[in-house]
């Protein structure tokens, strides 16, 4: 309910027909719409190929197609930064080190 990003791993994805494009088009639109971003990583080139041919990374947004997950998860961190004025801190996020994590009690 809360989430402001859905990242797609894409490494296995092989081909894009029409109304697959169709599809996570009207997904992005639908998504943006409730405040969510649509985030891709590892696509293949065809795939990218066919993104741009169908003018669906317009809507995607060539900023949302990164060739790593880790770099897609980078991007999101740095979106969510940018929107908490912060830093994100989050076991998960690549690069993270405990020892620079300190718990505040309330």
């Amino acid at each position: 309910p809360n989430a402001k990003f859905i990242l797609v791993v894409g490494d296995g994805i092989n081909q894009l027909d029409a109304s697959g494009e169709e599809v996570v088009h009207h997904l992005v639109l639908r998504l943006h719409d409730n405040g969510v971003q649509l985030v891709f990583s590892g696509l293949k080139r065809q795939i990218i190929d066919i993104m741009k041919r169908t003018n669906l990374m317009e809507y995607v947004g060539a900023q949302n197609v990164h060739a790593t997950a880790d770099q897609a998860l980078e991007h999101i961190y740095q979106q969510l930064e940018a929107a908490a004025d912060g830093e994100v801190l989050c076991p998960l996020r690549p690069g993270f080190k405990m020892e620079n994590y300190q718990r505040v009690e309330d």
